[in-house]
């Protein structure tokens, strides 16, 4: 659902139903200590790896590693319920794994496109697009703070800009509210 959510809010998914597995990003050599039959994760580099999660590739024993950062429970058991957990490895996955990058990096353009007002209107658009509602001016203030300190840092570089609003999209997408249901 995280990464279903991430994506959408991106303008990544691709909501088609059945079909094979998809292959989206995973760590090289993840499946090291599956040495019979010996495999190879090859991701896929098109728009399949957009699809929704219940469509990704896992071996039995070995979740995704997305999927585990994030507690996935394994297929041994079932699970009625989950658990609500907050790691420090989840948040890690969230700012720092390509598909959510690629994700907020779409997010931003769609932002940037759609919204050419000065930076107080593109977070409040921001927010109202993945969050559903208006941030406070203490949020506001942090994030204007980022997008100065990103452009300052990528000063002179062609994607300064997108730099910058990436950036504030992957906090926005770290947000709890954002990835939890309640």
């Amino acid at each position: 659902m995280i990464r279903d959510n991430v994506l959408f809010v991106g303008g990544l998914l691709i909501n088609d139903y059945g079909g094979s597995s998809i292959k989206p990003y995973q760590p090289k050599g993840y499946y090291r200590h599956l040495n019979f039959p010996k495999r190879e994760y090859e991701q896929h580099q098109d728009d399949r790896r957009f699809k929704r999660s219940v469509y990704m590739h896992w071996q039995r024993q070995f979740l995704h590693p997305m999927l585990k950062a994030m507690d996935a429970p394994s297929r041994e058991e079932c699970v009625a319920k989950r658990s609500k957990s907050n790691t420090p490895v989840a948040a890690m996955v969230l700012l720092n794994d390509p598909s959510f990058y690629e994700a907020a990096e779409s997010f931003t353009k769609n932002i940037l496109k759609t919204n050419h007002g000065d930076e107080s209107h593109r977070i409040e658009d921001a927010f109202r697009r993945a969050l559903s509602r208006a941030p406070s001016p203490q949020e506001k203030s942090i994030l204007i703070n980022l997008v100065k300190e990103v452009m300052k840092e990528f000063e002179g570089k062609e994607d300064a800009e997108i730099n910058a609003w990436t950036a504030v999209s992957r906090v926005i997408f770290n947000y709890s509210e954002f990835n939890t249901r309640n």
